[in-house]
Protein backbone atom coordinates (compact mmCIF):
# COMPACT_ATOMS: atom_id res chain seq x y z
CA UNK A 1 0.00 0.00 0.00
CA UNK A 2 1.57 3.16 -1.04
CA UNK A 3 2.25 5.51 2.01
CA UNK A 4 0.16 8.49 2.92
CA UNK A 5 3.04 11.05 2.39
CA UNK A 6 3.74 8.93 -1.30
CA UNK A 7 0.06 9.93 -2.13
CA UNK A 8 0.53 13.46 -1.02
CA UNK A 9 3.85 14.17 -2.61
CA UNK A 10 2.22 12.37 -5.90
CA UNK A 11 -0.66 15.06 -5.49
CA UNK A 12 1.18 17.89 -4.92
CA UNK A 13 3.58 16.66 -8.24
CA UNK A 14 0.18 17.11 -10.03
CA UNK A 15 -0.94 20.27 -9.24
CA UNK A 16 -1.48 22.62 -11.98
CA UNK A 17 2.21 23.49 -13.65
CA UNK A 18 0.64 24.41 -16.68
CA UNK A 19 -1.40 27.93 -17.46
CA UNK A 20 -4.62 28.21 -17.37
CA UNK A 21 -5.94 28.69 -21.18
CA UNK A 22 -7.94 31.75 -21.94
CA UNK A 23 -10.64 30.70 -24.02
CA UNK A 24 -13.79 32.69 -25.67
CA UNK A 25 -17.50 32.39 -26.05
CA UNK A 26 -20.47 34.45 -25.74
CA UNK A 27 -22.19 34.26 -22.47
CA UNK A 28 -24.72 36.00 -20.29
CA UNK A 29 -24.86 38.88 -18.50
CA UNK A 30 -26.81 41.98 -17.83
CA UNK A 31 -26.60 43.31 -21.07
CA UNK A 32 -27.66 40.30 -22.61
CA UNK A 33 -25.48 37.51 -24.29
CA UNK A 34 -22.23 39.42 -25.24
CA UNK A 35 -18.30 37.98 -26.09
CA UNK A 36 -16.51 37.02 -23.42
CA UNK A 37 -12.59 35.96 -22.18
CA UNK A 38 -12.53 32.62 -19.84
CA UNK A 39 -9.96 31.00 -17.64
CA UNK A 40 -9.95 28.23 -16.04
CA UNK A 41 -8.64 28.41 -12.40
CA UNK A 42 -7.92 24.96 -11.54
CA UNK A 43 -8.74 23.73 -7.65
CA UNK A 44 -9.61 27.54 -7.14
CA UNK A 45 -13.21 27.77 -5.52
CA UNK A 46 -15.31 31.11 -6.83
CA UNK A 47 -15.11 32.80 -3.74
CA UNK A 48 -11.32 32.71 -3.81
CA UNK A 49 -11.32 33.34 -7.20
CA UNK A 50 -13.53 36.56 -6.67
CA UNK A 51 -11.10 37.73 -3.74
CA UNK A 52 -8.32 37.28 -6.09
CA UNK A 53 -9.33 39.52 -8.86
CA UNK A 54 -10.22 42.20 -6.03
CA UNK A 55 -7.04 42.32 -5.15
CA UNK A 56 -5.48 41.69 -8.66
CA UNK A 57 -7.15 44.64 -10.20
CA UNK A 58 -7.58 47.00 -7.11
CA UNK A 59 -4.92 49.52 -8.80
CA UNK A 60 -7.49 49.85 -11.77
CA UNK A 61 -10.40 50.71 -9.49
CA UNK A 62 -13.18 49.19 -6.82
CA UNK A 63 -15.14 45.77 -8.25
CA UNK A 64 -18.53 46.17 -7.36
CA UNK A 65 -21.97 43.90 -7.81
CA UNK A 66 -24.28 44.84 -10.77
CA UNK A 67 -27.41 45.41 -9.32
CA UNK A 68 -29.97 42.94 -10.79
CA UNK A 69 -27.27 40.26 -12.03
CA UNK A 70 -24.86 38.04 -10.82
CA UNK A 71 -21.65 39.54 -12.20
CA UNK A 72 -19.69 42.44 -10.76
CA UNK A 73 -18.20 45.22 -12.30
CA UNK A 74 -15.52 47.97 -12.84
CA UNK A 75 -16.82 50.79 -13.80
CA UNK A 76 -14.81 53.21 -16.08
CA UNK A 77 -11.59 52.13 -15.77
CA UNK A 78 -8.00 52.00 -18.70
CA UNK A 79 -7.10 48.49 -18.52
CA UNK A 80 -3.40 48.57 -20.46
CA UNK A 81 -4.26 49.27 -23.99
CA UNK A 82 -7.31 47.15 -24.33
CA UNK A 83 -9.89 49.85 -25.14
CA UNK A 84 -7.41 51.64 -27.08
CA UNK A 85 -7.62 54.78 -24.65
CA UNK A 86 -11.59 54.15 -24.43
CA UNK A 87 -12.55 54.05 -20.77
CA UNK A 88 -14.38 50.48 -20.33
CA UNK A 89 -16.46 48.88 -17.90
CA UNK A 90 -14.91 45.41 -17.00
CA UNK A 91 -17.60 42.58 -16.10
CA UNK A 92 -16.57 39.66 -14.26
CA UNK A 93 -18.30 36.13 -12.88
CA UNK A 94 -16.61 33.05 -11.34
CA UNK A 95 -18.31 29.83 -11.66
CA UNK A 96 -18.16 26.93 -10.41
CA UNK A 97 -16.98 23.60 -12.21
CA UNK A 98 -16.37 20.21 -11.82
CA UNK A 99 -12.09 20.85 -11.48
CA UNK A 100 -12.45 24.65 -9.77
CA UNK A 101 -13.88 27.94 -11.52
CA UNK A 102 -14.51 29.28 -14.83
CA UNK A 103 -13.64 33.27 -14.54
CA UNK A 104 -15.87 35.00 -17.16
CA UNK A 105 -14.21 38.64 -18.10
CA UNK A 106 -16.32 41.16 -20.31
CA UNK A 107 -14.48 43.85 -21.30
CA UNK A 108 -17.48 46.15 -22.60
CA UNK A 109 -15.68 49.46 -24.36
CA UNK A 110 -18.60 51.93 -25.32
CA UNK A 111 -20.77 49.34 -25.86
CA UNK A 112 -18.97 46.72 -28.18
CA UNK A 113 -17.20 43.93 -26.49
CA UNK A 114 -14.04 42.70 -27.15
CA UNK A 115 -13.82 39.49 -29.28
CA UNK A 116 -10.90 37.85 -30.31
CA UNK A 117 -10.43 39.17 -33.69
CA UNK A 118 -9.85 42.25 -32.27
CA UNK A 119 -6.15 43.78 -31.85
CA UNK A 120 -5.81 43.94 -27.87
CA UNK A 121 -6.97 40.40 -27.64
CA UNK A 122 -3.18 39.72 -27.06
CA UNK A 123 -2.90 42.20 -24.24
CA UNK A 124 -6.44 40.95 -22.95
CA UNK A 125 -5.19 37.56 -22.56
CA UNK A 126 -2.34 38.17 -21.40
CA UNK A 127 -3.95 40.32 -18.61
CA UNK A 128 -6.39 37.01 -17.27
CA UNK A 129 -3.17 34.91 -17.29
CA UNK A 130 -1.17 36.54 -15.46
CA UNK A 131 -4.38 36.91 -13.39
CA UNK A 132 -4.46 32.75 -13.80
CA UNK A 133 -0.77 33.02 -12.18
CA UNK A 134 -1.34 34.68 -9.29
CA UNK A 135 -4.15 32.18 -8.51
CA UNK A 136 -1.65 29.27 -8.85
CA UNK A 137 0.86 31.01 -6.77
CA UNK A 138 -1.32 32.37 -4.15
CA UNK A 139 -3.19 28.79 -3.87
CA UNK A 140 -0.09 27.32 -3.82
CA UNK A 141 1.42 29.41 -1.08
CA UNK A 142 -2.04 29.23 1.34
CA UNK A 143 -0.75 25.30 1.01
CA UNK A 144 2.54 26.16 1.84
CA UNK A 145 1.61 27.90 4.72
CA UNK A 146 -1.08 25.11 6.31
CA UNK A 147 1.50 22.85 5.71
CA UNK A 148 4.34 24.73 7.59
CA UNK A 149 1.07 24.73 10.64
CA UNK A 150 1.57 21.20 10.32
CA UNK A 151 5.02 20.63 10.39
CA UNK A 152 5.21 23.21 13.79
CA UNK A 153 2.03 21.14 15.31
CA UNK A 154 4.09 17.45 14.81
CA UNK A 155 7.17 19.67 16.18
CA UNK A 156 5.79 21.08 19.16
CA UNK A 157 4.07 16.79 19.79
CA UNK A 158 7.68 16.06 19.69
CA UNK A 159 9.10 18.67 21.96
CA UNK A 160 5.81 17.39 24.11
CA UNK A 161 6.76 13.81 24.60
CA UNK A 162 10.58 14.62 24.65
CA UNK A 163 9.67 16.90 27.77
CA UNK A 164 7.52 13.87 28.96
CA UNK A 165 10.01 11.56 28.96
CA UNK A 166 12.15 13.95 31.00
CA UNK A 167 9.53 13.80 33.58
CA UNK A 168 9.50 10.52 33.24
CA UNK A 169 13.21 9.93 34.50
CA UNK A 170 12.85 12.62 36.70
CA UNK A 171 9.67 10.37 38.92
CA UNK A 172 11.91 7.44 38.52
CA UNK A 173 15.03 9.48 40.60
CA UNK A 174 12.59 10.67 42.85
CA UNK A 175 10.92 7.22 43.78
CA UNK A 176 14.44 5.64 43.84
CA UNK A 177 15.72 8.58 46.32
CA UNK A 178 12.16 8.13 48.47
CA UNK A 179 13.16 4.59 48.78
CA UNK A 180 16.87 4.72 49.47
CA UNK A 181 15.68 6.71 52.49
CA UNK A 182 12.84 4.79 53.51
CA UNK A 183 15.31 2.21 53.79
CA UNK A 184 17.61 4.39 55.81
CA UNK A 185 14.85 5.16 58.16
CA UNK A 186 13.57 2.03 58.78
CA UNK A 187 15.96 0.62 60.72
CA UNK A 188 16.29 3.62 62.84
CA UNK A 189 12.62 3.70 63.37
CA UNK A 190 12.78 -0.32 64.25
CA UNK A 191 15.93 1.16 66.54
CA UNK A 192 13.77 3.61 67.92
CA UNK A 193 10.74 1.20 68.35
CA UNK A 194 12.93 -1.21 70.62
CA UNK A 195 13.84 1.71 72.72
CA UNK A 196 10.08 2.56 72.96
CA UNK A 197 8.70 -0.47 74.21
CA UNK A 198 11.77 -0.90 76.86
CA UNK A 199 10.66 2.18 77.88
CA UNK A 200 6.92 1.67 78.02
CA UNK A 201 7.85 -1.96 80.19
CA UNK A 202 9.98 0.21 82.85
CA UNK A 203 7.48 3.13 82.85
CA UNK A 204 4.83 0.35 83.95
CA UNK A 205 6.71 -1.18 86.51
CA UNK A 206 7.05 2.88 88.19
CA UNK A 207 3.42 2.98 87.72
CA UNK A 208 2.90 -0.16 89.73
CA UNK A 209 5.36 0.92 92.34
CA UNK A 210 3.20 3.97 93.15
CA UNK A 211 -0.02 3.28 92.50
CA UNK A 212 -0.82 3.61 96.47
CA UNK A 213 0.35 7.07 95.80
CA UNK A 214 -2.97 8.39 94.12
CA UNK A 215 -1.43 12.03 92.86
CA UNK A 216 2.63 10.37 91.81
CA UNK A 217 0.42 7.55 90.03
CA UNK A 218 -1.81 9.88 88.08
CA UNK A 219 1.95 11.58 86.79
CA UNK A 220 3.38 8.54 85.87
CA UNK A 221 0.09 7.30 84.35
CA UNK A 222 0.37 10.31 81.77
CA UNK A 223 4.36 9.72 81.23
CA UNK A 224 3.36 5.52 80.50
CA UNK A 225 0.54 7.44 78.28
CA UNK A 226 2.91 9.44 76.64
CA UNK A 227 5.46 6.97 76.05
CA UNK A 228 2.61 4.56 74.86
CA UNK A 229 1.76 7.21 72.50
CA UNK A 230 4.86 7.99 70.66
CA UNK A 231 5.19 4.26 70.30
CA UNK A 232 1.86 4.21 68.34
CA UNK A 233 3.75 7.24 66.12
CA UNK A 234 6.78 5.10 65.82
CA UNK A 235 4.39 1.72 64.70
CA UNK A 236 2.50 4.37 61.78
CA UNK A 237 5.35 5.94 60.77
CA UNK A 238 7.22 2.48 60.11
CA UNK A 239 3.84 1.23 58.06
CA UNK A 240 4.70 4.36 56.07
CA UNK A 241 8.18 4.28 54.97
CA UNK A 242 7.08 0.53 53.87
CA UNK A 243 4.35 1.88 51.86
CA UNK A 244 6.78 4.55 50.48
CA UNK A 245 9.07 1.61 49.19
CA UNK A 246 5.95 0.20 47.32
CA UNK A 247 3.83 2.93 46.31
CA UNK A 248 7.65 4.24 44.59
CA UNK A 249 8.51 0.56 43.16
CA UNK A 250 4.69 0.65 41.61
CA UNK A 251 5.80 4.71 40.35
CA UNK A 252 8.89 3.04 38.71
CA UNK A 253 7.82 -0.39 37.39
CA UNK A 254 4.86 2.13 36.01
CA UNK A 255 7.40 5.08 34.61
CA UNK A 256 9.28 2.76 32.93
CA UNK A 257 6.37 1.52 30.84
CA UNK A 258 5.44 4.92 30.49
CA UNK A 259 8.54 5.69 28.73
CA UNK A 260 8.73 2.06 26.58
CA UNK A 261 5.48 4.15 25.19
CA UNK A 262 6.95 7.15 25.31
CA UNK A 263 9.67 6.04 23.38
CA UNK A 264 7.72 4.43 20.49
CA UNK A 265 5.63 7.53 20.40
CA UNK A 266 8.49 9.80 19.52
CA UNK A 267 9.60 7.90 16.73
CA UNK A 268 6.87 7.62 15.43
CA UNK A 269 6.50 11.34 15.91
CA UNK A 270 9.88 11.70 14.36
CA UNK A 271 8.77 9.97 11.41
CA UNK A 272 5.67 12.09 10.81
CA UNK A 273 7.85 15.20 11.29
CA UNK A 274 10.45 13.50 8.33
CA UNK A 275 7.38 13.20 5.84
CA UNK A 276 5.86 16.14 6.41
CA UNK A 277 9.46 18.12 5.44
CA UNK A 278 9.03 15.95 2.39
CA UNK A 279 5.49 17.04 1.80
CA UNK A 280 6.79 21.27 3.01
CA UNK A 281 9.26 21.24 0.49
CA UNK A 282 7.71 19.51 -2.83
CA UNK A 283 4.99 22.60 -1.84
CA UNK A 284 7.87 24.87 -1.56
CA UNK A 285 9.26 24.00 -5.08
CA UNK A 286 6.29 23.66 -6.50
CA UNK A 287 5.76 27.16 -5.48
CA UNK A 288 8.76 28.47 -6.59
CA UNK A 289 8.29 26.94 -9.87
CA UNK A 290 4.61 28.70 -9.93
CA UNK A 291 6.14 32.30 -9.32
CA UNK A 292 9.13 31.91 -11.66
CA UNK A 293 6.53 30.35 -14.91
CA UNK A 294 6.73 32.70 -17.70
CA UNK A 295 3.15 33.84 -19.49
CA UNK A 296 4.17 32.60 -22.71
Amino acid sequence: MKSLTFLLLLAISSMGSLFAQVTTDSRSMVTGSQPALIVKLKGADPKFAESEWKDYVKSYGKVIKVKGSKESVIEGVHVKDIGKGTLMNVYSLATLVVDGTDFVVWFSRGGSYLEKSDAEYGTAEEFLLEFAKKVNVDMIANDLEEQQKKQSKFESELAKLQKENENLHKDINTAKGKIDQAEIDIPINETAQETAQADIKSQKGVVDGVKDNPEEYKIQQKLLAKLESNFTKLQKENESLHKTITDSNAKIKQAELDIEANLEAQEAAKKQIADQRLVVDAVQKKLDEARSQKIK
